[in-house]
């Protein structure tokens, strides 16, 4: 009789050599032993397939699996939900690692709750989830805590793997940021979600940037369209309300990566793509968000796209993570000092 493993553990991988040995170390030694472990590699040219061999050879809960050409993580990953045979699935990334007792404390709430998906909380450098694992809750649907939505990933999550099959779940094009829309998909489709306040994955948070792409860039902001379009399609006025507030407040972190790769006048116009969402919201939404976050939108509504620039060079070089009230008093005294002087 063959045994169904109570959890699918997909990680996709391309040219992860540097860190794929800890995130396996860190799975196949999990206190929860029920699992089955999916490695999907994506046509890599580095030495990770020899590492994963490796490991593989010694674990036979391991299924490794590889692409011929490179397809992206997220057909990377539909490969593994295929190829899984778990009652949930457990999407991992190949540069991050688990807890010694992360699956435990996820599967002890699957056991009770029966939910189609469990969030775990994340640590790492920048606290992503600060926004939305506030505290424990169980059972709920996502209208009842609007938060969820700045969750935009797929990893720390027991998600039922029919609920995925069922509600054609796969992942779609773009292959950059594809867990955007597939997180929210999946958010909107389920009818019970619990949270756990206890941290259950450890997220390596890079900020190199040389691997960004104008590609990138386009597929990023796509994502932002079809995500607005699923809320306003879901129809409850404080989801869209906080969809809104989520994206006004990303646009000024889309500066970092257009900066990597456009030019001037392309800022100019990633701006001016901008413009037009941001038009259409309430100009309430920019008074919701970090002050810079918000000037820097109205900069933009106003057409003052190099002004807005300039604004958002200036806040970051006076600060990386300081209170942006004192980026806005900084940058207005020295507007103020300029008008003076040109009295």
């Amino acid at each position: 009789m063959i045994t169904v493993p109570y959890v699918s553990i997909i990680i996709p991988v391309y040219n992860e050599e540097r860190l794929i040995s800890r995130c396996l170390d860190s799975v196949v030694n999990q206190t929860f032993s029920d699992i089955e472990i999916i490695i999907v590699d994506d046509a890599s040219h580095d030495n990770s397939k020899r590492i994963i061999n490796k490991f593989s050879s010694s674990d036979n809960r391991i299924k490794f699996i590889k692409h011929d050409t490179n397809k992206g993580q997220g057909e990377a990953r539909n490969t593994g939900i295929r190829e899984s045979r778990g009652l949930y699935v457990f999407f991992l990334d190949a540069d991050d690692y688990l807890p010694h007792a992360g699956l435990e404390e996820l599967c002890k709430i699957a056991h009770e709750y029966d939910d189609d998906i469990i969030y775990g909380k994340t640590e790492s450098k920048v606290n992503v989830d600060s926004m939305y694992i506030l505290r424990e809750m169980r059972s709920i649907k996502f209208k009842d805590y609007p938060p969820l939505l700045y969750n935009h990933s797929v990893w720390n999550k027991l998600i039922k793997r029919m609920f995925i099959i069922n509600n054609h779940l796969f992942f779609e094009p773009p292959r950059y940021a594809e867990d955007v829309s597939q997180a929210l998909k999946c958010n909107l489709f389920a009818n019970k979600i619990s949270i756990t306040t206890k941290v259950t994955y450890y997220y390596h948070w890079n900020r190199q940037l040389e691997n960004v792409t104008k590609q990138k860039i386009f597929d990023a902001r796509n994502n932002v369209l079809n995500a607005l379009k699923l809320i306003e399609e879901y129809g409850y006025v404080p989801l869209t309300f906080e969809m809104q507030k989520k994206t006004a407040s990303n646009v000024y972190g889309s500066m970092i990566r257009a900066k990597a790769v456009y030019n001037r006048q392309e800022l100019y116009e990633h701006l001016k793509w901008w413009q037009s969402i941001l038009a259409a919201m309430p100009a309430t939404i920019f008074d919701e968000i970090p002050h810079a976050h918000g000037d820097f939108c109205r900069l933009i509504v106003n057409n003052r796209m190099e002004e807005a620039v300039v604004f958002w060079e200036e806040a970051r070089l006076i600060t990386e993570g300081s209170d942006f009230v004192l980026v806005r008093l900084f940058i207005r005294l020295k507007d103020f000092i300029k008008q003076v002087i040109c009295r």
